[in-house]
């Protein structure tokens, strides 16, 4: 697989690694890791989000409180 979508070992590892619950991702979410990777700008973004969300309600939790 590294050689065929042209992947370090690093890479690969990030991609495939999974967790003690989940030893093997599914096909989708492999799909999805692999594009992250290709292109890791909307992973990013996608956490920026997240964090201004979490900002956000914190905010709005100290503002009112």
């Amino acid at each position: 697989m590294t050689a065929f979508f042209g992947l370090s070992d690093a890479q690969f590892d990030r991609i495939a690694s999974g967790s003690g619950r989940v030893p093997l991702r599914p096909a989708w979410q492999m799909a999805a890791r692999i594009r992250n990777v290709a292109d890791p700008r909307l992973e990013r973004l996608l956490l920026i989000g997240i964090l201004a969300i979490i900002a956000m309600v914190i905010g709005t939790v100290q503002w009112l409180g």
